[in-house]
């Protein structure tokens, strides 16, 4: 378990998520440190301003109960199916806080990047943002975002209409709808194809070999993001022991099961020869009470004397049989108890700091008869 606390909050630095200091597992985030940890977290996942979700918590018991259920709120509307509330960031517990973080991890992993190029016309007028497989070349670029640069008809032919930029009195409005750009588009083209008839080919070829550049320019790009990825995917994963430290942990957990079997193997095998003792026990006596309390019924029938000593021989015997059956009911309520207590030391560990409970509640009815205090000396008096 330590060592997964680890990979967590080592995933969580490599995230950018700053670790309280001193903190190498879960166990050791205090209330204050779990609430840095998530503010910080769900600055990043949701690309939110830093004054959205304050990294310490006021000296103000009930706006740190206010921060808290903030916090609870805006993990919870990104899908955590755990109970969440104030409690669990003020009294967490380290199975809650165990959860909690392992969730933000999740959630951390899958935040995209996206690198966006804008472009700038001569008069300050953004044209679009391209994603990273859509990264035109140096020379489209130029084509694309030059200041005042004039066009000619092959140059328009073969650029997306959306992406269209003239200049001078010919510049067309941004809100153009595209269909006029392609009946613009395909004018020049007929113009050009009637006017040049001979380069017909050779632009035909020519544009093939630029859809082949684009295709083999965004299947570079592809690739880089992958290997971008890839890297940063591999930084991330933890350091993992040598293969030797594995084969030892493996050998030392067999050797500790064959002995934990053995141990039970014997432990049946006594319980086994006690229980047939036990049982033979119990009929030698049986046999024996039934010859006696024979013998002794023949002699209750003399004198009485002898129905004396037949009624304490099953006196006795009753109440030997009725000793039995305590000691067994007690050794049942010994095992039971034992249980129970097992299930009651799980539970405090979950359980509440009632003290720290009872004092953040006096804490908070103070700070209640300041502001009453505060109302009564401002409001006035009817």
């Amino acid at each position: 378990m330590d060592e997964a606390h680890e990979i967590l909050l080592s995933s969580l630095k490599s995230s950018g998520v700053s670790l309280p200091v001193g903190v190498s597992s879960i166990k050791d985030i205090s209330s204050i440190g779990l609430v840095s940890l998530c503010a910080q977290s769900l600055r990043l996942i949701l690309d939110s301003e830093p004054s959205s979700f304050p990294t310490s918590l006021p000296a103000a018991t009930s706006e740190r109960f206010r921060i808290c259920a903030e916090l609870a709120t805006a993990i919870k509307s990104l899908g955590y199916r755990e109970e969440l509330g104030f409690h669990q960031f003020l009294y967490p517990s380290d199975e809650e806080s165990y959860k909690l973080v392992r969730f933000l991890v999740e959630r951390l992993s899958k935040v995209p990047s996206e690198d966006k190029i804008v472009c700038m016309t001569g008069q300050g007028q953004t044209i679009g943002n391209i994603s990273e497989s859509e990264t035109p070349s140096s020379n489209d670029k130029k084509n694309v975002c030059q200041e005042g640069t004039s066009q000619g008809p092959s140059e328009v032919l073969f650029m997306n209409p959306k992406e269209i930029v003239l200049s001078d009195e010919s510049m067309l409005p941004r809100n153009i709808p595209e269909h006029l750009l392609e009946e613009e588009r395909m004018k020049l083209e007929q113009t050009f194809n009637s006017e040049q008839p001979e380069e017909k080919e050779k632009l035909i070829q020519l544009k093939e070999i630029e859809q082949e550049i684009e295709a083999t320019l965004a299947e570079i790009s592809k690739r880089e993001a992958e290997h971008l990825d890839l890297l940063i995917e591999l930084e991330q994963q933890p350091k993992l022991p040598f293969r030797k430290s594995y084969v030892d942990r493996i050998t030392e957990i067999t050797k500790n099961s064959r002995k934990l079997d053995a141990d039970v193997i014997q432990i049946l095998k006594e319980t086994r020869e006690l229980q047939l003792e036990s049982n033979s026990i119990q009929e030698r006596l049986n046999r024996t009470y039934a010859v006696v309390e024979e013998i002794v019924f023949r002699e209750a029938k003399k004198d009485a004397v002898g129905r004396q000593a037949y009624r304490l021989l099953t006196s006795i015997h009753d109440n030997f049989l009725q000793i039995a059956d305590t000691i067994l009911a007690t050794d049942r309520a010994q095992r039971e108890a034992a249980c129970l207590e097992q299930k009651i030391a799980a539970f405090s560990s979950r359980y509440l700091d009632i003290a720290k409970l009872q004092a953040d509640l006096d804490s908070i009815r103070k700070e209640n008869k300041l502001l009453e205090q505060k109302c009564h000396k401002y409001l006035p008096i009817s």
